[in-house]
């Protein structure tokens, strides 16, 4: 797996439409691989992105299992520099190990919907939503040991053209793990955490924790 960092810069009308429009996002980034991966599932070329906005900067962190090329990026993409390499740290994940993280995910639940496929629904209560991490964090191989909301994030998505936006809720969360099974977190961290991956969602950005095992 690689990890990239790419710069973006929010005054090119491209960057500003992928940054409104999920979907345009979604292609942009796919079309930074293979000349067929527009065809292929985001799952398979193993990609989950999330954009990072500090005071100065908006940044996009894009991990996959090959790396991205450099000459296909568009303009107002920029990579300072080369996609980094994973394989050790993900392979050398063992349990005890401490993380701070950074989440961006959409909790939801699904409900029943008359004459309808169930569908999810935002959990508007915060206390649900920790539950939800928790839940998560344990199928995921991980226990939280502390963590807080950092505010939340709406995405849009056209789908087609001339068909209703769609509309995700994600909350931020940041705070501090404990690996507890690591196949399990080796897998989530690799497959995203949540629902709505392709759109922003899901990806677990770690730094080392002060704190060691």
């Amino acid at each position: 797996m690689f990890l990239s960092q790419i710069h973006l810069q929010p005054q090119n009308p491209s960057v500003r439409q992928c940054l409104y429009d999920a979907q345009d996002m979604h292609r942009s980034i796919m079309a930074l691989f293979a000349d067929d991966s527009l065809d292929k599932a985001r799952k398979e070329l193993g990609v989950l992105y999330r954009v990072y906005k500090t005071p100065d900067k908006t940044l996009l962190y894009l991990l996959s299992k090959t790396p991205p090329d450099k000459g296909r990026l568009a303009k107002g993409f920029e990579m300072p520099a080369p996609p980094k390499s994973l394989s050790a740290i993900i392979s050398n994940f063992n349990q005890g190990q401490v993380y701070r993280f950074d989440l961006l995910a959409s909790p939801v639940k699904k409900v029943a919907s008359v004459g309808k496929n169930s569908k999810r629904v935002f959990l508007t209560d915060s206390h649900q939503r920790m539950d939800w991490l928790n839940r998560k964090a344990d199928a995921a191989g991980f226990r939280v040991n502390w963590m807080r909301e950092e505010g939340q994030e709406t995405i849009r998505a056209a789908l087609k053209p001339h068909e209703p936006t769609i509309t995700c809720m994600g909350v931020r969360f940041v705070g501090m793990l404990t690996v507890t099974d690591a196949a399990k977190f080796g897998k989530a961290y690799t497959e995203g955490i949540g629902v709505q991956k392709a759109y922003g969602f899901g990806l677990l950005l770690l730094a080392p924790s002060e704190y060691g095992t």
